[in-house]
């Protein structure tokens, strides 16, 4: 969907809006070091003509050209790309929905999420243009990214969010209905309304990337800065420029694609902060992961995510340093935020991620051994490693985590 460009330095965010022609005001911080970099006209096609009256625009122009950034470095030509929305590609060749989203996942994108009825009618348009589907076992549906699996009738988006949240439930007539007891997995009809479909069952299937056109400068910018600005001691961990994408909600655009790392504005004092990394805390009521990944988002975090080494040591720490769980027989292990409930045995992370990727997938010793063909979402050994853990029917505690809080936050209305 629509990003917003968002700088981060020391603390303070700046916003930039997605039309052209926009100077934000920073809070604060009249001299702000941070506007040479943000005071540019983002033209979609030219986006540092205009204003060149910025210190650092030939900077940045020569590190772009360095890096050759451009948006054919980050757009796919067999993408279909919507201003505002996005880029969309309609697989005719049938796929399982776990098969699909690994397709999507290998050409940079993911199974389609719908935001608005815009995105909707942009989805039906291509499934009318697709033509055959090759191996489908019904033509009339796609899968998308959307899934049950967690717990039955409670639909999220493939990086965990509330489909309800998203912007976009608009179901096709008798829809949800589960048919057979089967059906776990998010599908479009091709008329753009949302439909639950067997996981196994093969059908075409939608990726999606993010709309990029105002984003590609990112990398430009974040040297330039480093270059240019002396005042930034630049330090890739906690205190240096951070640049992100985080998306402008209108009416037609409500939810992300896929954007994570957002910064929290103030700590939790329940929580205990690991410089550099977020922040953490076991909740020693054992629950089960369901209930658990819910406690985690009404604090405002999500089940931890565990990216390295570093991460599992603090992890670990904190688990050592808590209180007695209570409510369950097992003291040393507690869930966090991955499972393999798409595929027995292929283990990703809430936000969607194998653990390969994520950064971190060293196991606790003769894990994961899926005992009694029960045990499909993820844990934490007291050490720091992994382990595999029952969903359901038996209560584990809990590890969220939150991302680091910065000091100051100013947000500009686009």
């Amino acid at each position: 969907m629509s990003p917003l460009l968002s700088l981060i330095v020391y603390g303070q965010v700046y916003f930039l809006g997605s039309g052209t022609n926009i100077r934000p005001t920073v809070t604060g911080s009249d001299n702000s070091i941070a506007i040479p970099a943000i005071d540019q006209t983002l033209d979609e096609t030219q986006p540092f003509q205009g204003n060149q009256n910025s210190v650092l625009v030939p900077e940045i122009n020569r590190r772009r050209r360095e890096m050759g950034l451009s948006e054919n470095n980050v757009k796919r030509s067999d993408y279909n790309y919507t201003p505002g929305i996005g880029g969309h590609k309609f697989h005719t060749k049938a796929a399982t929905w776990n098969e699909a989203r690994k397709v999507c996942e290998s050409e940079g994108a993911h199974l389609a999420i719908v935001n608005s009825a815009r995105e909707a009618e942009v989805i039906g348009n291509l499934f009318t243009k697709s033509g055959p589907h090759f191996g489908s076992k019904d033509s009339n549906y796609a899968h998308i990214g959307f899934h049950d699996l967690y717990e039955e009738g409670e639909f999220v988006t493939i990086d965990g969010k509330s489909l309800a949240t998203v912007g976009f439930y608009e179901w096709k007539d008798g829809e949800p209905n589960n048919h057979g007891n089967n059906e776990n997995c998010g599908s479009v009809y091709k008329m753009g309304q949302l439909n639950d479909i067997d996981c196994a069952k093969s059908v075409a299937f939608v990726c999606e990337l993010p709309d990029i056109s105002r984003i590609v400068v990112i990398g430009a910018i974040f040297l330039a800065l480093a270059a240019t600005v002396k005042q930034l001691q630049v330090d890739a961990t906690t205190n240096g420029v951070l640049l992100v994408a985080i998306p402008l909600q209108t009416a037609n655009d409500t939810a992300p694609c896929l954007v994570r790392g957002q910064s929290s504005s103030k700590k939790r004092d329940d929580y205990t902060y690991v410089h550099g990394l977020g922040g953490y805390k076991l909740h020693t009521r054992a629950t089960t992961w369901v209930e658990a990944r819910l406690i985690c988002q009404e604090e405002g975090g999500h089940l931890a995510v565990i990216n390295s080494v570093a991460e599992a040591d603090a992890v670990s720490q904190v688990f050592k340093n808590a209180e007695r769980i209570t409510g369950s027989g097992y003291l040393n292990d507690a869930f966090i935020g991955f499972h393999d409930l798409y595929r027995e045995g292929e283990y990703v992370t809430i936000h969607g991620e194998s653990l390969e990727k994520a950064g971190y997938d060293l196991w606790h010793t003769n894990q994961p051994n899926n005992l009694n063909n029960n045990q499909n979402c993820g844990g934490i050994h007291d050490n720091g490693r992994l382990n595999d853990l029952p969903c359901k029917g038996q209560l584990f505690g809990f590890i969220c985590e939150v991302p680091a809080a910065r000091d100051t936050v100013h947000s500009i209305a686009a």
